[in-house]
C-alpha cells in the first residue's frame, strides 16, 4: 500500500464495502490527493470487476466543491481486481473504494 498523499485517501484504500458489489454501485477512484467517480458496469468474479468513470460537474463555487454525478458511456473503463490491501487497477498501485462514488479535487495543488 502507498503511504504518500493526502491521509483521507490512504485510509481508504483498505476500506470496503459489507454489501455485494452490483451493477450499478459507486466506486471512487483514489490518487495522491484528488478522487474520481467511477460505476461497476461488470462483475466478473468476486474478486474482479469493471469500472467505468462518470462524469462530474461542480455546481458550487470553486473551492467550494459540491460535485452532480452522471452515468458516461464513453468514460474510462478498467478492471479492478480485490488485494489483501483493497481494489486495484489491474497491472497498477491506483487503489479504489467500492460502495461509494466521490469526485474531490485538491485547491492545493
Amino acid at each position: 500500500m502507498k503511504l504518500e498523499g493526502s491521509l483521507q485517501n490512504r485510509m481508504m484504500e483498505g476500506r470496503t464495502t459489507n454489501k455485494e458489489i452490483v451493477v450499478g454501485m459507486g466506486a471512487t477512484e483514489l490518487l495522491y490527493t484528488d478522487r474520481n467517480p467511477y460505476t461497476v458496469i461488470e462483475v466478473k468474479s468476486k474478486n474482479r470487476i469493471l469500472v467505468q468513470a462518470d462524469g462530474a460537474i461542480n455546481k458550487a463555487t470553486f473551492p467550494d466543491q459540491e460535485w452532480e454525478y452522471s452515468r458516461n458511456p464513453e468514460g474510462q473503463i478498467l478492471e479492478l481486481i480485490k488485494t489483501k490491501n483493497g481494489w486495484k487497477v489491474l497491472k497498477e498501485d491506483t487503489y479504489f473504494y467500492i460502495g461509494d462514488r466521490e469526485k474531490y479535487y485538491d485547491p492545493s495543488l
